[in-house]
């Protein structure tokens, strides 16, 4: 009965996400179809332009000295049409970061299904979730990328998005939400970097990791003993919440005479 129960959830979670991701396609390519006819895309010209190679710089080849630029122009607006605007772009990017979590969803669900037959009980909650941090996070690198760009770029922000802009910028989220595991590491690393945050969670984090291990029977219960000890003992600031990892101790015959 439980193998079945976890059969079953097993092909919820995959008839989920396969609906999820049609959903998501069919709504990424409607919102693009409703901006190209009810708005109007901001105009923008794309050249490519030669870089200047260094002297003596063997390694350069034809293309490496090609750099493809993307620089607004003035738009004239239609009438009875409006700019495209932030707005959209936001929805656009939530969208294609979703679509992006749904895709590795689909990915790792294709590799469990072909090596174990199925998707293991306790990846059902983590791959219903992902979809949402992934849409997170491919808002959030539309932030990103208009930090870096108003950052090195010396022609100003103009109003309104052009098309390429836009397909640039839905590339970038797709990508972000099909790596957005890693993504979120990163942004851990740099708010580390930039605000000094500790890194003793770190500690809780491997101890997860090597119970969980031994939960799944990969390692033995005296190879898990150690690496917890090693763990807490390399910790700089002593937590009771290490204290949850050791094994509870078993009551002696002699209490309670």
């Amino acid at each position: 009965m439980a193998t079945m129960s976890a059969s079953a959830k097993s092909l919820t979670v995959t008839l989920l996400n396969i609906l999820l991701s049609v959903v998501l396609s069919w709504a990424l390519l409607d919102k693009l179809a409703d901006l190209k006819k009810d708005k109007q895309f901001a105009q923008e010209k794309v050249e490519t332009v030669m870089e200047p190679v260094a002297a003596g710089d063997s390694t350069a080849t034809a293309d490496s000295i090609k750099r493809v630029v993307i620089t607004p122009l003035p738009t004239e607006v239609e009438e009875g049409k409006t700019l495209v605007n932030f707005l959209d772009i936001l929805v656009l990017m939530l969208i294609a970061g979703a679509l992006g979590g749904v895709l590795c969803n689909l990915r790792g669900i294709f590799v469990y299904y072909r090596d174990e037959g199925g998707l293991p009980e306790d990846y059902a909650i983590p791959y219903l979730v992902r979809p949402f941090t992934a849409g997170v996070c491919g808002l959030f690198i539309y932030f990103v990328l208009s930090l870096i760009i108003t950052s090195i770029t010396l022609v100003p922000v103009a109003e309104g998005i052009g098309f390429q802009g836009t397909v640039s910028y839905i590339s970038l989220a797709i990508v972000a939400g099909f790596g957005a595991q890693e993504f979120m590491e990163r942004l851990k690393e740099v708010a580390i970097t930039l605000f000094g945050v500790k890194k003793e969670r770190s500690a809780v984090q491997k101890l997860r990791d090597w119970k969980r291990m031994k939960d799944l029977g990969l390692i033995t219960e005296e190879q898990y003993n150690q690496q917890r000890d090693k763990a807490i003992t390399d910790a700089v600031t002593p937590s009771d919440e290490y204290e949850s990892f050791r094994e509870p101790q078993q009551p002696s015959d002699k209490q309670g005479a």
